[in-house]
């Protein structure tokens, strides 16, 4: 008996797929920048070397760059939870992306 082959996904499930794959990449990308951001707040946080307001302002500053990067995240995450409810609405099986997101840390 010949092998069975597997059916081509359409270009829709392509596109899908290859979206969420874009996303899932831009979010560990900022998960990235958050982790150095959060290890730049922590060595600010022991400068002894700085005033009490320079450090204050360091840290605001850098806390909206974190909560700003977050709030980007849960964009992506809400983006990719979609395209997945889509594709196993096709059908297709998907792995939920809090998997992804335990694997990769």
């Amino acid at each position: 008996m010949p092998p069975r082959r597997t059916p081509r996904p359409s270009r829709e499930v392509t596109e899908l797929i290859d979206r969420r794959d874009q996303l899932e990449s831009s979010f560990f990308d900022r998960m990235e920048e958050n982790r150095e951001r959060y290890a730049l707040a922590e060595e600010i946080e022991q400068d002894n070397e700085i005033t009490e307001r320079i450090r204050d302002r360091r840290l605001a500053s850098i806390n909206a760059k974190i909560e700003a990067t977050e709030d980007e995240m849960n964009d992506y995450k809400d983006e990719i939870d979609r395209i997945n409810a889509t594709l196993a609405a096709m059908g297709h099986r998907v792995e939920p992306f809090e998997n992804v997101i335990d694997r990769q840390c």
